[in-house]
């Protein structure tokens, strides 16, 4: 029994300093409400929030500092090593408000990782497609399209095109591969590169786009 009780406690003093231990802290800053910027270590979780209040990020100015827990209900805007994220003010993100930016055009392109329990990312770029380091039982992707935070639009495979070709008006060799069906909501990690290296990724079997 004693040996079961001094188990316990070890467990109870260990997990808090492992959980520190493995926390993912990347350079970064963020714009409070005000538009104040901060810079320097990031920590970032996606939560399953059953309020915008367990929605936060975790900063330092720097490794040898203190962080501070800092609610996104604070919080304009925030990089995460290259990754940028805005706090989403639309109705339809009220729960998980925190969304990727992936184009950055007139209409923009937004991002959003919705778990069932909670997760990690994991290192990269998740702009094209790193998957995260999971905590939770698993995760939904979704997009969202609009011109700004209060307003935005679920994509869907019915509305894709007619979406898509708004985020891409700058774009039309993109918008062409879109209204011709090469680039549907399925390919939007192509999509993504192709927007952002000017390059077509090549499928395994080296056939090409035409």
């Amino acid at each position: 029994m004693r040996t079961i009780l001094l188990l316990l406690c070890i467990l109870t003093v260990t997990v808090p300093s492992k959980a520190q231990l493995f926390r993912d802290w990347k350079p970064g800053s963020y714009y409070d409400t005000l538009n104040k910027k901060k810079t320097g270590l990031i920590s970032w979780y996606i939560v399953n929030a059953k309020s915008p209040k367990q929605n936060f990020i975790r900063f330092k100015p720097n490794e040898h500092t203190d962080d501070a827990k800092i609610s996104t209900q604070n919080i304009r805007a925030f990089t995460f090593g290259t990754d940028s994220f805005v706090v989403s003010k639309s109705k339809e993100t009220h729960f998980a408000p925190v969304l990727q930016v992936l184009a950055n055009e007139n209409v923009k392109l937004y991002k959003l990782l919705v778990s069932n329990g909670s997760l990690r990312l994991g290192g990269g770029s998740m702009g094209f497609g790193a998957v995260p380091a999971g905590y939770g039982s698993s995760t939904k992707l979704e997009y969202y399209v609009g011109s700004n935070l209060e307003n935005l639009t679920l994509l869907t495979k019915k509305n894709f095109i007619e979406m898509m070709s708004l985020v891409m008006a700058n774009k039309p060799d993109i918008q062409d591969k879109i209204k011709s069906k090469i680039l549907r909501l399925e390919d939007m990690q192509d999509l993504l590169v192709y927007y952002r290296t000017g390059k077509m990724p090549v499928p395994p079997d080296d056939d090409v786009y035409h």
